[in-house]
């Protein structure tokens, strides 16, 4: 009993110590950030969430477009909300010295099937 105890005190503190303490990249490190997911740049004051998906109009995989279309989503830094792009303007923002750029949003669209805001990542860069 006392082990079953231990072990469910010792989960919860790491779930507690996961919602406080998000994870850490160096500034210059290509990074993946979930959807409502919160990273700290190392050695620096900023924290960025991947807080919203604005829009995914990127033409699906298996079709034939005019355009390629665009993912844009929403990020908050030190709650400040600004938006990003994957192929219109902006694509970088700056903040407290930074440079934070959108590299790519997955998943990418397919021709039958919608994707949950859940399900959505980006890969971003920081850099001074």
């Amino acid at each position: 009993m006392k082990i079953i105890l231990f072990a469910a005190l010792l989960v919860s503190g790491l779930i507690c110590d996961l919602a406080t303490n998000p994870k850490e990249v160096a500034p210059g490190e290509e990074f993946e950030l979930k959807y409502r997911e919160t990273v700290r740049i190392h050695d620096t004051n900023l924290s960025l969430t991947f807080s919203s998906l604005k829009e995914d109009s990127r033409c699906p995989e298996g079709a034939v477009c005019v355009w390629a279309g665009n993912a844009k989503i929403g990020m908050t830094a030190d709650a400040v909300e600004f938006e990003l792009n994957t192929t219109l303007e902006p694509a970088q923002a700056q903040f407290s010295g930074y440079t934070i750029t959108l590299i790519a949003v997955s998943p990418y669209p397919k021709l039958n099937g919608m994707h949950k805001p859940e399900d959505y990542s980006a890969r971003l860069i920081v850099s001074r």
